[in-house]
């Protein structure tokens, strides 16, 4: 059986996830196990449906392919929570050159 079909048995990776890739690093002894879901796909919310949904943010650096915060929240804030974020770690925020997002106004009114 090659990886690409051993990893979804044997995570019990559900529809509509996939496993696209799968590199194992014997030297640092590490398994990157790259996932994937068909675009315009949409994911029912299996605790919080309703008003009280939460919502998690992840920041990227898509350069380095790492995630550079992650946080609970709405709303502006949680870019200035990034950004302070940032600072605090010795990087300007203003170093940013590129933005994807949701189009929510909330959220642009962070950027």
């Amino acid at each position: 059986m090659d990886p690409l079909s051993l990893f979804p048995l044997a995570r019990g990776l559900p529809a509509p996830w996939e496993v696209i890739d799968v590199a194992f690093d014997s030297e640092s002894g590490r398994i990157d196990c790259h996932l994937a879901f068909a675009p315009g796909t949409r994911f029912a919310c299996p605790h919080y449906c309703g008003g009280g949904t939460p919502i998690i943010n992840l920041f990227h650096d898509l350069d380095a392919q790492r995630v550079l915060y992650a946080c609970e929240g709405r709303k502006a804030r949680v870019v200035a929570q990034f950004a302070d974020a940032l600072e605090a770690h010795g990087t300007c925020a203003e170093n940013i050159r590129a933005v994807c997002m949701d189009r929510s106004a909330s959220n642009q009114a962070g950027v």
